[in-house]
């Protein structure tokens, strides 16, 4: 397996999704001209994209075998090995990612939610029921889970962190806003919006002015 960066990781997933639509759509086999033509991406990118993640090679005018490359790319993004997670912050976002349908074909089960509101307490979200965040140390000793999604405010953030990495967490998906410390075994991936809605309206002005 080929070194990869992180924007070709990033493309990663923006590939299978678009692979899995080809594949329902009853095609066989797909080529890099036509994926760059409906992702805007460059022929060269995504040629170079998949050569780092299968060694099913393409064939002339017909491109590479959909289902080969669709298994490489689940293989190579870990789906086949699924993940369990905690949410923690039951707010609107994090009620939203309960219910979002796809999580199991990214490798992705959400096993348990908390929240410190009386309110949201006792909730059923997707047949989830929501616990008081007292009781998340237990959860976490006895079902040995790693990884934690936080959707919490940000002025908790660093508490909240500071807390489930002494319990036993060693990834955090954090869609808070603020900037967290953990030690370096902590792996960490930042949800931005703020950022990620910056970049899209800069290249949207951008391709404006070049009209």
């Amino acid at each position: 397996m080929k070194y990869v960066s992180k924007n070709q990781l990033q493309r990663y997933p923006v590939y299978h999704k678009l692979l899995l639509n080809h594949l329902k759509n009853g095609e066989e086999f797909i080529s890099s001209r036509v994926i760059a033509a409906e992702l805007g991406y460059s022929e060269e990118q995504v040629r170079k994209d998949l050569q780092a993640i299968t060694t099913y090679p393409g064939t002339p005018k017909r491109g590479r075998n959909l289902n080969e490359l669709v298994l490489s790319l689940e293989e190579f993004l870990g789906y086949n090995d699924m993940s369990q997670a905690i949410l923690i912050g039951v707010g609107h976002l994090g009620a939203a990612l309960l219910n979002y349908k796809l999580f199991p074909q990214m490798g992705l089960k959400i096993i348990e939610a908390f929240d410190n509101d009386p309110k949201k307490v006792g909730l059923t979200i997707n047949n989830i029921e929501v616990k008081d965040y007292s009781s998340i140390k237990e959860f976490i000793k006895s079902s040995g889970v790693k990884i934690a999604i936080l959707c919490i405010p940000g002025e908790n953030l660093q508490v909240i962190v500071d807390e489930i990495v002494k319990m036993g967490i060693v990834g955090i998906w954090n869609f808070a806003p603020g900037v967290i410390n953990v030690p370096d075994r902590i792996t960490v991936q930042n949800v931005d919006l703020a950022s990620s809605f910056a970049v899209l309206t800069h290249n949207m002005k951008q391709k404006i002015k070049a009209k």
